[in-house]
């Protein structure tokens, strides 16, 4: 079933259906029970991040905001022990806090703010507390950024600044822009850290030219940068994606792929032998199936490997990068209605489903000593939470309670339903009940059709916030 979701027919097809009693739409509900109003209120999680050893995870919070003229979400990192002895905020304050990352000894946390009212920028705090410094002075705002191996650097990518006659263009109001023309790229940038505050050292400039870097990789000895980079930064060049390398220090950019079709988010093994990325082997389509392949650190010709069940994980699924022993490449995509986590064997062998059970496991991290996994898992009855779990045992254990406090209305009952299409293929949908669901009774439908070319449904929390809300719509 590998092209499970690539059909658009199929796509459209596999909706999400719904039974509504007709009294939410006219907005007389009571408000004892689930409403969009109520639903707001939930907080959402985002990426994780583990701490080297394993013994810490960060991750973040987004909370609404309604307080006079703000109406927004709110980003804060959190950080829990392993354990389950603490669990607390990191970040705080007006701004947003993204994107955490542990240093190489664990001591040191970065995430990406504009804390103080610029451009978006890498933040450091130690993780035992203290003062936030700013680590980097992107004229144009940071829009990745990693970690050297060794906690000595961070690199980063920047759109192009403005130049000193596009900036009197706009004074002189003569800033008109012809579509298509005078692209403003990504590039990369590398900045010494400093363990505390002070001037912050000037960044290096790695790349520059006609090309926009999209993803890139730090080498194991801290050596090179691999990237990938396209055409221009357009929505629509993503299959002229290459993989191209540089010397940290700087130099000469070295071309890997340069096949035609995306070839994208390179990934180093942890002993620096190989490169893994997805790629769709010459053969784009907007669906975006994929396959993982592995190619020479230093150039070559490039193996696939066995295909994953549904072969979407380029785009809207993660390319996760390599286990500690650099036997197996962990990739995340959807299987029918749930994700998961997959780790597809550098030996050209049958990848393997790492993480099992119903519901969506997603925004995952892993320990550099490869022993442990964080993620996020959800079902349709359970709200999101941080859990942890062996990687080769996988037994979860919940870290977090984010959304203690949060409405606990009774709910309409979810399941999985299957149908044939007209080809014979078997299709999921999810269905939810009208609370108080009896058989008894007619009740009208929704359906409730996911937008495509290559989405699909699965079951997260049917009562989080949603420009749908399916809890409401069920409300009986």
């Amino acid at each position: 079933m590998s092209h499970r979701y690539a059909d658009i027919f199929v796509l459209a097809v596999a909706a999400l259906l719904i039974f509504v009693n007709p009294a939410v739409l006219s907005g007389t509900v009571s408000a004892r029970g689930w409403t969009p109003e109520t639903m707001i209120s939930f907080k959402s999680i985002g990426s994780t991040a583990i701490s080297p050893d394993g013994s810490l995870v960060a991750y973040t919070v987004s909370e609404p905001l309604f307080e006079g003229e703000k109406s927004e979400y709110l980003t804060h990192i959190r950080i829990a022990a392993s354990d389950g002895t603490f669990e607390r905020q990191f970040t705080f304050g007006e701004s947003s806090c993204r994107t955490p990352s542990f240093s190489n000894d664990g001591r040191l946390l970065a995430f990406e703010s504009s804390r103080d009212g610029g451009m978006n920028q890498v933040w450091i705090m130690a993780v035992d507390g203290g003062e936030a410094y700013r680590a980097t002075s992107a004229e144009r705002g940071v829009r990745e950024y990693a970690w050297s191996p060794d906690g000595s650097r961070i690199a980063y990518t920047m759109t192009d600044p403005v130049t000193e006659n596009e900036e009197r263009a706009k004074l002189e109001k003569r800033d008109m822009r012809v579509l298509d023309e005078n692209f403003k790229y990504a590039h990369l940038y590398v900045v010494t850290v400093r363990k505390s505050s002070g001037d912050i050292p000037e960044a290096l400039r790695l790349t520059s030219g006609p090309f926009h870097i999209t993803a890139f990789d730090w080498s194991p000895d801290g050596d090179t940068i691999v990237f990938a980079h396209q055409e221009t930064p357009s929505a629509d060049v993503w299959s002229t994606t290459d993989i191209s390398c540089i010397p940290a220090g700087g130099g000469k950019v070295k071309p890997l792929v340069t096949r035609p079709g995306a070839d994208r988010y390179p990934k180093y093994s942890p002993d620096g032998k190989w490169i893994a990325f997805p790629s769709d082997a010459e053969d784009p389509h907007w669906s975006l199936l994929s396959d993982v392949y592995v190619i020479p650190a230093e150039g070559g010709e490039s193996r696939k490997l066995a295909e994953t069940p549904d072969r979407n994980f380029m785009y809207y699924g993660r390319f996760l990068g390599w286990s500690a022993d650099s036997n197996e490449i962990f990739v995340q995509e959807v299987d029918r209605t749930s994700w998961r986590v997959y780790a597809v064997p550098f030996d050209g062998s049958k990848p393997r489903a790492v993480t099992t059970g119903p519901g969506n496991f997603t925004d995952v991290s892993f320990s550099a000593n490869g022993r442990l996994m964080a993620f996020v898992h959800e079902e349709t009855d359970t709200p999101p939470n941080v859990f942890i779990s062996d990687i080769r045992r996988f037994e979860p254990v919940r870290l977090t309670d984010v959304n203690a406090g949060y409405p606990s209305f009774p709910l309409g009952k979810t399941v999985v339903i299957t149908w044939k299409s007209t080809d014979g293929l078997e299709i999921e949908g999810l269905l939810t009940y009208p609370v108080g669901y009896t058989k008894e009774r007619r009740y009208p439908l929704i359906l409730y059709i996911h937008g495509g070319p290559a989405n699909v449904h699965t079951e997260s929390y049917t009562a989080e916030a949603n420009k749908y809300p399916i809890q409401a719509f069920a409300q009986s």
